[in-house]
């Protein structure tokens, strides 16, 4: 703390001898001492300590959180996100972080926090008191999480003969669900042919022998 040079606030002449201090230096530290003087002049000496301290600090503290995780397409996580929440606060200091997790109570923040579950609205609202009592407005961020892969499955439409084999040309249709983000696309070939976006069945008419690969992307 850097401290200036002492400065004359005031003389108080009657009883109760007292005063009133109001900042005018704004926020900050004070240090305060009086001399008291009798009726023919004597002054007592310039203590070598202040009297009484007093810090002023009337702005609130500044609370902020980031959020750790992998992040996949269009802004959803794929994977736990872990939350931390900092706060800073120039003068006085901070005295607590409080926050509430989805729909959860009011809590008071020591760790970083995991959130694992899927949801396309979590949300983290968070503000903190500094020492002197003052607080933040309250801040809400929201996030979306989808850890679970889609599901993906093929029907194969034609005349079966026997052995397994397919006798006439084999309609292929391929779906995919996604119980949280929804479905973003199909990707299939056939034997070694390359990866395609799928979007409407098709046909194989020519004889021969097929593999089939597929996956999709939530």
């Amino acid at each position: 703390t850097m401290w200036t040079e002492w400065t004359s606030y005031g003389t108080d002449e009657e009883s109760p001898w007292s005063w009133a201090f109001t900042s005018i230096e704004g926020d900050g530290y004070y240090e305060f001492y009086s001399i008291a003087v009798d009726d023919i002049g004597n002054a007592e000496e310039p203590p070598t300590t202040a009297d009484a301290s007093i810090g002023v600090d009337t702005e609130t503290p500044v609370t902020t959180h980031t959020l750790d995780g992998t992040m996949g397409e269009n802004r959803w996580y794929v994977s736990d996100v872990n939350i931390t929440i900092s706060a800073t606060d120039a003068l006085s200091g901070i005295a607590s972080i409080w926050y509430m997790l989805d729909s959860g109570n009011w809590e008071n923040y020591t760790v970083p926090l995991m959130v694992s579950d899927d949801g396309a609205l979590h949300r983290i609202c968070y503000y903190s008191y500094d020492v002197a009592g003052n607080r933040d407005v309250p801040k809400i961020y929201s996030f979306k999480i989808d850890k679970t892969p889609p599901v993906t499955e093929h029907k194969f439409n034609g005349l079966i003969g026997k052995e397994g084999w397919f006798v006439d040309d084999v309609t292929v249709t391929l779906g995919a669900t996604d119980a949280m983000s929804g479905v973003n696309y199909i990707k299939y070939k056939l034997n070694d042919g390359n990866w395609m976006t799928y979007e409407i069945s098709f046909i194989v008419t020519e004889d021969g022998e097929y593999t089939l690969s597929y996956y999709s992307v939530d």
